[in-house]
């Protein structure tokens, strides 16, 4: 599967203490959970980071935690993917080789860019 870039919208009172951590926890398949560092991305004034691709039929759950300077924290709703199997061949993704995919093939046959 292809990496999940995540966005996430922190906010905090005016009269808060500033924002001290956004982190990203994910885990595959109910497995260990992992954390990534979320960077702040002033241009869309959101904070993002990235799930990396995983294997077909797996299950992906995440959440956001948020820490303010004074060690307050709170975390986001869980969310949840599941990342379809590649098929080997299935050109437009529909879970079946078959003369749809063969058609896109021959229609950019010796093209070099997409």
């Amino acid at each position: 599967g292809e990496p999940v870039l995540v966005m996430a919208n922190i906010t905090e009172e005016e009269s808060g203490s500033g924002i001290s951590l956004v982190e990203l926890s994910y885990r595959v398949n109910s497995g260990e959970w992992w954390n990534v560092s979320m960077t702040f991305n002033a241009t869309i004034s959101l904070w993002t980071a990235i799930i990396p691709g995983q294997l077909g039929n797996t299950t992906v759950e995440f959440f956001v935690k948020a820490q303010d300077v004074a060690g307050n924290q709170r975390n986001s709703t869980l969310f949840t993917y599941n990342v379809k199997p590649l098929i080997v061949g299935d050109i437009n993704g529909d879970g079946k080789v078959n003369m749809r995919d063969i058609g896109l093939v021959g229609r950019h046959f010796g093209e070099t860019s997409p």
